[in-house]
C-alpha cells in the first residue's frame, strides 16, 4: 500500500485526517509584517513535521510542511520575532565579521563596477576619478595615499548618486516614490522598505549591471503600495519592467561581488 493511501487510511481508522507528506518542495519569497517592520524571509515547503527557522547571511529562511496554513506560519512567526531580529541584526551589524574582497580588489587593482571589471590606476592627484577609454572600457583613477577604507568611502559615494537618479526616474514612471531613501551595508538583504515608506539599498549593488540594480529599485518601490509579495505586487514590477523575472534570476545567482550575500528579499 503507498504511503499516501496509508495515511488517508491511517486518519479514516483514528477518525481525523492524516495530512500526505508533500513529495516535493517548493520555495517562495514572502514578506511578513510585525510592529511596522517588514520580516522577508523564503518559504521552503518540504517533507517534515514541524515548522523550522534558519538564519543564514542569505537571510531567513522557514521550512514548513505542505500541509501547514500560511496563517499557522505567520503565528510562528510573531512567536519567533525576537529572536529573528536579533540573529537578523547580529549578521547585519557593522561589527559582524568581514566577508568582502575589498583588500583583495586594492591589491589587484581591478574592481567590478556597473557590471564591468574596472581596472584601478594609481596617480599623484588625490581622490578618485572614473575615466572611459576610447575601448568604452572604464578606469579609476586613484590617489596613491588613497586606501581601502577610501575605496569603499568612493563607491557608496557614487552609489547614492547612481541609485537616488533611478528612484527619481522609476517614481515618476509609477506615479509614487519614497518618502525618503538610504543606504545599507546589510549583509543579508539587496533592499527593504518599511510602512514608514522608507526604502534601504544595498550600496554593494553598485557593482552589479545597471538592469539588475533597476529590478531592486523597483522592486522597493512597489513595496510602497503592496508590502507584500502578491500578484499585485508583481504587476506593478512588470508594468515598467516587462523581463523582471528574468533579472530576478539572474540576481538570486549572482554572487555579490562584495561579501556572501547571494539573493535579494
Amino acid at each position: 500500500m503507498k504511503r499516501s493511501r496509508i495515511s488517508r487510511w491511517l486518519g479514516d481508522l483514528f477518525g481525523r485526517k492524516v495530512p500526505a507528506p508533500a513529495l516535493e518542495s517548493s520555495v517562495q519569497d514572502r514578506v511578513f509584517i510585525y510592529r511596522d517592520q517588514s520580516i522577508a524571509y523564503t518559504l521552503i515547503r518540504r517533507p517534515r513535521q514541524t515548522i523550522g527557522f534558519r538564519i543564514t547571511e542569505h537571510g531567513l529562511q522557514v521550512s514548513a510542511p505542505s500541509w501547514v496554513s500560511l496563517a499557522a506560519i505567520e503565528e510562528a512567526l510573531r512567536d519567533k520575532a525576537g529572536w529573528i531580529f536579533k540573529h537578523m541584526a547580529r549578521i547585519e551589524s557593522p561589527s559582524a565579521p568581514r566577508q568582502d574582497r575589498y583588500d583583495a580588489y586594492w591589491d589587484e587593482k581591478s574592481i567590478p563596477l556597473w557590471g564591468q571589471k574596472v581596472l584601478i590606476r594609481l596617480n599623484p592627484s588625490s581622490g578618485f576619478r572614473l575615466l572611459q577609454e576610447k575601448d568604452h572600457s572604464l578606469v579609476l583613477l586613484a590617489s596613491e595615499a588613497a586606501t581601502r577604507e577610501h575605496l569603499i568611502a568612493w563607491l557608496k559615494q557614487e552609489a547614492r548618486k547612481d541609485f537616488d537618479i533611478r528612484i527619481k526616474r522609476f517614481s515618476s514612471e509609477l506615479g509614487f516614490g519614497p518618502a525618503r531613501w538610504q543606504l545599507s551595508s546589510a549583509k543579508a538583504r539587496w533592499g527593504s522598505c518599511n510602512s514608514k515608506a522608507v526604502i534601504r539599498l544595498n550600496w554593494r549593488l553598485v557593482h552589479h549591471d545597471p538592469k539588475l540594480i533597476d529590478y531592486v529599485v523597483v522592486h522597493e518601490l512597489a513595496h510602497l503600495k503592496e508590502l507584500n509579495h502578491s500578484a499585485r505586487f508583481w504587476a506593478i514590477v512588470e508594468s515598467v519592467l516587462p523581463d523582471y523575472r528574468e533579472r530576478r534570476r539572474v540576481l538570486r545567482h549572482d554572487h555579490d561581488p562584495g561579501t556572501t550575500l547571494a539573493k535579494e528579499t
